[in-house]
């Protein structure tokens, strides 16, 4: 029996306040899709616009979904089955996307996440070797330091704090650089700096503004006028990786491995580093979705607050709120492959050649896999719906290397945030998505941080 079907009304009428609220709640998180395919002739404008609007009604109803654009065949895949399959015994039979290679190519170079082959492999071993599990007590000290430094310069004497979301996104985005620079490579002083943030600010507005090349799937070789600034911009920062690396020092688990001078390199770093964009962007919609739900936020807050002294925050309804939040705002919310022969699928067939969109967006709010697929339902997580169908990280050898460093960083920021603030929504409008190379929202709001 599902949750919603197990509220019986009663003389009161509380059970049908109860529907109506949760309803109320799911349409402010639904989305409303066009009702057909946009024509080519406004492709490249609903992509510059807002990739939300190349979907239509038809992709969160089927499991897959078949079209042609600019004369070629699209695929979109929400079949579980056929995404583990794709991503995991399949995935000599696709490569990464040129799409995916023009849009990160530029800043990342040849780092982790556009290597392939033997140069794929060796730089995410090296990963794994990097990445904690957990972090010793010295370390979370700092971490915590970083996080109160953040919130002390949210703190009004004057009463409650109205910030713009882009300026807490900022906040959050140099926030997260020097958690994972402290996680991950152990260094102790702030990395992110204002040129810092506003070099990442300019960069992504470029990369999510696709021009035609991009859409046709040109050659990553045959660099746009777009891509030639996204690189100038990102290596506007080189001095500063170098300067950060050289203090790091080389990771004792890079000097076992023997080739520390050619693997932490650049782009290698660099592509570590962007997880900064999931923690801020997780953070971020987490505040939102909180602002937007009070009972739900005072029901976490009271929980963190009656956690023991120095006990780790979750595994609980904190862990929940952030699984849901990743469900309905996942952090990468289009992934795609390039088919290199013909691939036998759970959900068919699927030709050499075809552009394969796996998007956790889609499969996340998809009517076919979820109850109500649309409403915050933290409960869900604790009851184990729909795992297979949770991929906000990826799924397969791909999968997000980062991902427990990221989670372990969004609950320790939000755990703090919490206890020190209440967050409210002024104009009491959630946001629209912007689906990108990550998830932001649409336009600007603003929200309420009254310390507590």
């Amino acid at each position: 029996m599902t949750a919603l079907a197990a509220i019986a009304p009663d003389e009161s009428g509380h059970a049908d306040d109860e529907r109506g609220s949760r309803g109320a709640l799911a349409r402010r998180h639904a989305v409303h899709p066009p009702a057909r395919w946009p024509s080519i002739w406004r492709w490249l404008a609903a992509a510059r616009q807002n990739p939300l609007q190349l979907f239509p009604a038809q992709a969160y109803e089927a499991l897959r979904v078949d079209h042609a654009v600019l004369g070629r065949k699209l695929v979109i895949l929400s079949d579980p089955q056929a995404i583990h399959h794709v991503c995991g015994p399949a995935s000599v039979n696709y490569r990464l996307s040129n799409l995916h290679l023009r849009m990160l190519g530029p800043a990342l170079g040849t780092g982790l996440t556009v290597a392939e082959g033997r140069s794929w492999l060796l730089q995410r071993r090296l990963a794994a070797r990097l990445m904690p599990r957990q972090v010793g007590e010295p370390r979370a000290q700092r971490i915590d330091a970083r996080i109160d430094t953040m919130l002390t310069g949210w703190q009004s004497s004057a009463g409650p704090a109205t910030r713009g979301s882009d300026v807490v996104m900022d906040d959050l985005v140099a926030l997260s650089v020097d958690l994972i620079a402290q996680s991950v490579f152990d260094h102790d002083r702030p990395v992110a700096d204002a040129r810092v943030v506003d070099a990442i600010r300019r960069h992504r507005c470029l990369i999510d503004a696709p021009d035609l090349l991009d859409l046709a799937g040109a050659c990553p070789a045959l660099r746009s006028p777009r891509m030639r600034r996204a690189a100038a911009i990102s290596h506007e920062l080189d001095e500063t990786i170098e300067a950060a690396i050289a203090e790091a020092g080389v990771p004792p688990a890079l000097r076992r491995h023997g080739a520390a001078g050619a693997s932490l390199s650049r782009d290698f770093v660099v592509s570590l580093i962007t997880g900064f964009e999931s923690v801020a962007g997780t953070c971020l919609w987490m505040m939102l979705v909180l602002a937007d739900d009070p009972a739900l936020q005072r029901r976490l807050r009271a929980s963190l607050m009656a956690a023991p002294a120095g006990a780790a925050a979750g595994p609980g309804l904190l862990d929940a709120c952030i699984d849901e939040t990743l469900r309905l705002y996942p952090p990468l919310p289009l992934v795609f492959r390039s088919a290199a022969r013909d691939d036998a699928t759970p959900a068919g067939l699927i030709r050499k050649g075809s552009l394969v969109c796996m998007s956790p967006w889609l499969v996340h709010r998809h009517k076919a896999l979820w109850h109500e697929p649309d409403r915050f339902d933290p409960a869900r997580h604790q009851r184990g719906e729909r795992l297979e169908a949770f991929l906000p990280f990826g799924v397969g050898a791909r999968r997000c290397i980062g991902m427990h460093v990221g989670l372990l960083l969004v609950r320790a920021v939000m755990s703090r945030l919490l206890k020190g603030f209440e967050i409210g929504l002024p104009d009491g409008v959630m946001p629209i998505p912007r689906l990108g190379m990550s998830l932001r929202p649409a336009s600007e709001l603003r929200l309420r941080l009254s310390a507590l």
